[in-house]
């Protein structure tokens, strides 16, 4: 009577893990974003704008920009500042909807002025990671650049060290975020 319990538990352990060929197969999310605000996913991707839960403070009230077939919103909500222990986090959101105001594509910069060294990258990261994306893969602290697939639509995610092309000794780091479309293949 014992053994049944176990090899119930067994099969459950051996359906979830689910490996082919010693790789782990890609794993597919939902249409739901993995940018938080104010500790909820900000937006499901393909889905009205006004249906947003938590909505950041838009430029302007929240007023719409007019951009070819659709509009563009751009948040200017300290939620998206975040301090570190020698400098900031600077954070700009912007949302494109086509003309049924239904979410099309998502971009957010944020620029790093800390001073430069791998300590503070590290806290950079883990400020990122624990503010916006929870969801973060772990071991983006070494690559720096990665993507999440979901069904109708990909996020880039990409954290980088940049020169001013007009002062070349002025360094920054910036995290850039993307959620667009899937490529056709």
């Amino acid at each position: 009577m014992r053994l049944i319990p176990f090899l119930v538990c067994l099969l459950i352990f051996s359906c979830s893990t689910q490996t082919s060929s010693n790789n782990q197969a890609a794993k597919i999310y939902s249409d739901t974003s993995t940018l938080y605000y104010k500790g909820k996913p900000l937006f499901i991707f393909g889905e009205s704008i006004d249906k947003m839960t938590s909505r950041p403070g838009f430029f302007g009230g929240d007023s719409t920009h007019k951009q070819g077939d659709g509009y563009s919103y751009v948040a200017i909500d300290t939620f998206f500042i975040a301090q570190q222990s020698t400098g900031s986090i600077n954070g700009t959101l912007m949302i494109e909807a086509d003309k049924l105001r239904q979410i099309q594509r998502v971009q957010a910069w944020w620029a790093i002025s800390v001073q430069m060294n791998s300590k503070t990258e590290e806290e950079a990261i883990n400020t990122i990671r624990q503010k916006y994306f929870p969801d973060l893969p772990t071991n983006f602290i070494r690559t720096k650049n990665d993507t999440i697939e979901h069904k109708s639509f990909i996020e880039v995610f990409k954290f980088s060290d940049s020169t001013n092309i007009d002062n070349n000794s002025l360094k920054f780091w910036s995290f850039v975020y993307e959620a667009k479309h899937k490529s056709p293949m």
